[in-house]
């Protein structure tokens, strides 16, 4: 504290550069373990890739991972404060997401499912590697990747055909209620509306709008609740706030899409090339 005459002045402390995320041998571990689970997992991710080209439905999949890595980004700094250990829990739910995966090929026979177990495979390959710490910042980007995993058929099906009777429903009730005050009649049977109306000076019925499977507004809501979750997560609220956010999307997706089909129904009368 005190200068001592003829005693070495104290030199100044060496700036330090940014500190890394992980040592190089964690690293080495991440990429070799990475790399071995792309490996496993490699003609699931190519089946879902090509379902997310091919089928309209899932289309939105081949966002979900670019969002991941958003998620990730944006919490860098936090990871760089923590640090990285070996966390050996994470190996249990590793062996435990393995042996699903094999069970869901064989006998199982399911996609949904054997990318929800790749999914609990990264969980416990995050822990193993980085440790509950890490994990704590990476959970949500490794979850986020749910969206991208096709729902069953067994599941997708009957809720799509329940989606597109409410669709029909509802879209019906609206088409009745503007019929209060314009030349137009409209009633359901099925998810098919028939409307009636004016047209040209001349009353014209038996026109008929079917609400097709496509309609159902399941595949609206699939990409809401996903988009939803990346708006709860980039808004500064309370948590329950963000959760009432990502719930408040099955609502506003079915409106949004019984609005839509209405619009159809509506500009029917006016040109039917509409």
């Amino acid at each position: 504290v005190f200068n001592v005459p003829g005693a070495p002045a104290p030199q100044p402390a060496k700036p330090t550069g940014p500190q890394p995320l992980m040592s190089l041998g964690a690293w080495t571990w991440l990429v070799v373990l990475g790399g071995l689970t792309i490996a496993m997992f490699w003609h699931f991710l190519q089946r879902m890739g090509m379902i997310a080209l091919n089928d309209a439905d899932w289309s939105h999949a081949l966002l979900v991972p670019l969002i991941s890595i958003y998620f990730i980004q944006q919490r860098y700094d936090r990871l760089k404060k923590t640090p990285a250990r070996i966390g050996f829990w994470g190996l249990p739910v590793v062996f435990i997401g393995l042996f699903s995966y094999a069970f869901w090929i064989e006998p199982g026979r399911n996609d949904m499912f054997q990318g929800y177990s790749l999914i609990l495979t990264l969980l416990g390959l995050t822990l193993f590697t980085l440790g509950p710490g890490m994990l704590k910042h990476l959970w949500l980007p490794i979850i986020y990747l749910g969206f991208a995993v096709k729902v069953s058929n067994a599941i997708w099906n009957p809720l799509a055909a329940k989606l597109q009777m409410l669709a029909a429903q509802a879209s019906t009730i609206v088409l009745q209620f503007f019929s209060s005050f314009m030349d137009l009649e409209a009633t359901r049977s099925g998810t098919t509306i028939s409307l009636s109306f004016m047209r040209d000076g001349a009353w014209i019925t038996g026109q008929e709008l079917n609400v097709a499977e496509a309609c159902s507004g399941l595949r609206m809501l699939a990409a809401f609740m996903a988009l939803g979750v990346l708006v709860a997560y980039m808004t500064p609220r309370a948590w329950w706030q963000r959760l009432t956010m990502v719930l408040m999307t099955v609502p506003i997706a079915l409106l949004v899409n019984v609005g839509r089909v209405a619009i159809l129904g509506l500009l029917y009368p006016i040109n039917a090339d509409m």
